[in-house]
């Protein structure tokens, strides 16, 4: 029988696999057989000779990887090119890619054949005695029927003197061009050029003294948006080289929504066109990691532009770990009171500890998140390339104090500190920033002890803790679950609005239990009330499956009969006055019941729906229903209903 290992491919990129030997020669040997580099397994063939007990490679190299995934699906990567004495040399050839056989295949001198579909990378180098040098391509293809069906990507990278000196990179219709001297610094003009969406987008890099000075766009037949990047420089900046990477480009959007941010919308509609750039780098990148291990060092050294950084003072060196430590204490005690279910329970029945909350939780939505970005800016390095007065005052509401002292829901709560300073123009932004910080951590201190002392008639046990915080956590999923399955469809077979009266009686039970004073009845109530919460939870599943039992006894008691006077088909139902009651009297009984709940009889009250709909099954089959159908008739409350039926309901 066939393995598959004997299957020939009809793609072109496939090399024969060599069988295993070693021949010699003089002074030359040639290793035929299986070498591993790069992670994976090769068949290669190549020229070596031995110098000073040195294995040198010199001549021809072929090398071939192939791996069958469990999806029948096969990867592969072939290298062909020449070593001169351990170094690469001339032409070299790399393919790698995925296929997949296409049909039965053809059965032909001892093997099959297959056409096949797929994708494959193709990339042409050239090297002379291991020196990058002339015009390297590169090519992604889409394979149909072992041919060529589409190139889907372009690439090309120009090299003097072991350097690039300008690439291009066309992607689907969409490319970029760019120029770097010999450090591999941007110069020149970038261009970037897409038609996405059938919407030509025409952008460009400025480089100018290797600093990118200035962005052009201009989309369709739009007015040019000219977007200017360069700083001012003063005496504490200092030019540097830096990676043209991410964050390089994060800096420079936040230098324009800084000081032009009506430009930032503009911007940032062509952002997208970066991702050629960074696109082109991860195929350029594809080819280093298959030749890398041969070379044992990278083709592509990083692509830079001249940046100015302004580097810290001591003071504001100072200043920002000031800021780190005072973040880290305010994100402490913001989450101690916060998190605290002792805390969330007594701000529902508690107007002080509600206060407290309203402020914590402004100044965490605010102040903190705006400190938290700020500080990341920090750790990230953007920090040292922005004008960190330009940035604080961004980033930053410093008058949000007065903000927070001015809300209804919390100006019974004064902040404390003392913020006039914001107004004294000899300080900086970052000295400001660092006294503000400390005086909210000052005040968030008086706050935490406030709490504390006012709590401190609840502590309790680390049993009742521990209950407190299941008992919130199933509140917040009884209000949920109604939320989500209980919709207004109910209210018309209810009578009354269902989802209302269930968040009602949740809210009522908790906050009945938050005005309870000693532990022990505390502790009796929250256990009691946790198994109530999850009888609720049954309650709101079974009314949510009420809809489909309420259709179906509807569709059982339809009966379709002749109508011999319009000679129609007609519908009707079959013991009417028993289906009346259901409709009219006895399923809105039954609902309206859910206005009284409580934990007493919230498991009576949702054991009716099911007491309700098998008793109306059951009458179906019942032929001995006269008298209750005659009874049924002159009954007006559903509990009357029910006594006339013999149903067992609760009201």
């Amino acid at each position: 029988m066939m393995t598959r290992s004997t299957i020939i491919f009809l793609l072109t990129s496939i090399v024969t696999v060599f069988s295993a030997s070693i021949a010699y020669s003089q002074s030359r040997s040639i290793y035929d057989g299986e070498y591993r580099f790069g992670g994976k397994n090769y068949n290669v063939k190549f020229n070596y000779f031995e110098n000073d007990g040195d294995t040198l490679l010199d001549g021809e190299f072929e090398a071939f990887h192939q791996f069958e995934s469990s999806n029948d699906e096969f990867e592969y990567t072939s290298l062909n090119g020449e070593f001169i004495e351990n170094e690469l040399d001339s032409k070299w050839e790399i393919k790698t890619g995925t296929f997949e056989p296409e049909g039965d295949g053809v059965y032909d001198d001892y093997s099959f054949s297959y056409t096949v579909n797929g994708n494959e990378f193709h990339a042409e180098l050239q090297f002379d005695e291991g020196e990058l040098t002339g015009n390297w391509q590169f090519f992604d293809w889409k394979i149909r029927n072992s041919e060529i069906f589409d190139t889907t990507l372009y690439g090309s990278v120009s090299y003097v003197d072991n350097l690039i000196s300008n690439f291009s990179f066309d992607q689907q219709g969409n490319s970029l061009t760019g120029k770097l001297d010999s450090a591999c610094v941007a110069e020149g003009v970038w261009k970037f050029y897409s038609t996405s969406n059938g919407e030509k987008i025409k952008k460009s890099w400025v480089f100018k003294n290797k600093h990118l000075s200035k962005v052009e766009i201009k989309r369709g037949d739009e007015n040019d948006l000219e977007i200017s990047l360069m700083d001012t420089v003063g005496k504490n900046s200092i030019e540097e080289t830096k990676e043209l990477d991410r964050a390089f480009l994060e800096i420079l959007k936040l230098k324009i929504a800084i000081r032009q941010p009506a430009l930032i919308e503009g911007f940032t509609q062509a952002e997208d066109l970066n991702e050629l750039y960074f696109d082109f780098l991860d195929q350029y990148n594809k080819i280093d990691d298959i030749l890398h291990p041969l070379r044992k060092e990278t083709l592509f050294p990083e692509m830079k532009s001249k940046i100015y950084r302004f580097p810290y003072t001591d003071s504001e060196e100072t200043s920002l770990n000031s800021i780190i430590k005072d973040h880290e204490k305010t994100r402490d005690i913001i989450n101690s009171i916060l998190d605290d279910p002792q805390v969330n329970i007594a701000s529902i029945s508690d107007e002080e500890i509600a206060r407290y909350e309203a402020v914590l939780k402004k100044i965490r939505e605010g102040f903190y998140s705006q400190q938290k970005d700020f500080i990341e800016l920090y750790l990230n390095n953007y920090l040292p390339y922005l004008d960190r007065n330009e940035v604080i005052e961004f980033k930053f509401d410093l008058q949000e104090v007065i903000k927070l002292n001015n809300d209804s829901s919390s100006n019974d709560y004064p902040l404390k500190a003392n913020y006039d300073y914001l107004e004294n123009t000899e300080l900086s932004e970052l000295q400001k920033l660092e006294r503000y910080s400390k005086n909210i951590l000052e005040d968030l201190e008086l706050i935490q002890s406030d709490v504390e002392q006012f709590v401190s008639k609840y502590k309790r046990q680390k049993q009742l803790v521990d209950i407190e915080s299941k008992l919130i956590e199933k509140y917040d999923s009884v209000k949920y679950l109604n939320d989500s399955l209980i919709t207004a469809e109910y209210n018309s077979f209810a009578k009354i609005d269902v989802n209302r009266a269930i968040a009602q009686f949740a809210d009522s039970s908790l906050k009945a239990y938050s005005g309870l004073n000693t532990e022990n009845e505390k502790m009796e109530r929250a256990k009691n009330l946790l198994s109530c919460y999850e009888k609720a939870e049954d309650l709101i599943y079974t009314v949510h499956q009420s809809t489909e039992n309420i259709y179906k006894i509807n569709e059982a008691y339809t009966r379709e009969v002749f109508n011999p006077y319009t000679y129609t088909n007609m519908e009707e139902k079959a013991k009417p006055s028993i289906y009346n009651s259901f409709s009219n009297v006895l399923l809105p009984g039954i609902f309206q019941n859910l206005n009284r709940l409580s934990c007493e009889n919230i498991s009576a009250y949702s054991q009716n729906f099911s007491v309700l709909f098998e008793g109306m099954m059951n009458f179906l089959k019942d032929e001995n229903t006269n008298r209750a159908e005659r009874k049924v008739k002159r009954t007006e409350s559903a509990s009357e209903a029910a006594e006339v039926l013999n149903l067992e309901l609760t009201f």
